[in-house]
């Protein structure tokens, strides 16, 4: 195992490298602001901080809206998480804006902090 858990390290750009780490010393109650040009710069990103997540054990929520629950789930394939097993075993949720924020049909803050909310408590009781 390398310095990235699972991940094989040679897999990766110094850079790359250097992001890994820093996601790794984000800590519950944390928060971070990804700021991005590109589709590439925001996956350089998500798809590690999502990864180290479920190697944490911890319950995974992505939202896409710029981009697809498909692609989400093929990068998220292509660097070695099993996302059949992930979504199996409740670790992981790929969804859209509209099974989100915009499930009451327009929308509204205080539903959505609401569930949010409730799908953290339910990671919590879990």
């Amino acid at each position: 195992m390398s310095d990235l858990g699972k991940y094989p390290i040679q897999d990766f750009t110094p850079f790359c490298k250097l992001k890994w780490h820093m996601i790794r010393e984000i800590e519950l109650g944390d928060h971070a602001a990804l700021f991005y040009r590109t589709k590439e710069e925001q996956l350089d990103i998500v798809i590690p901080f999502i990864a180290i997540g479920l190697e944490r054990n911890e319950r995974c929520l992505y939202i896409a809206e710029d981009n697809t629950t498909a692609e989400i789930c093929r990068r998220l394939e292509e660097s070695g998480i099993d996302v059949l097993e992930a979504y199996k075993k409740g670790a992981l949720s790929v969804v859209t804006k509209r099974d989100t924020y915009l499930r009451h049909g327009i929308f509204q803050p205080a539903l959505m902090v609401r569930d949010l909310c409730a799908a953290v408590q339910s990671a919590v009781d879990d």
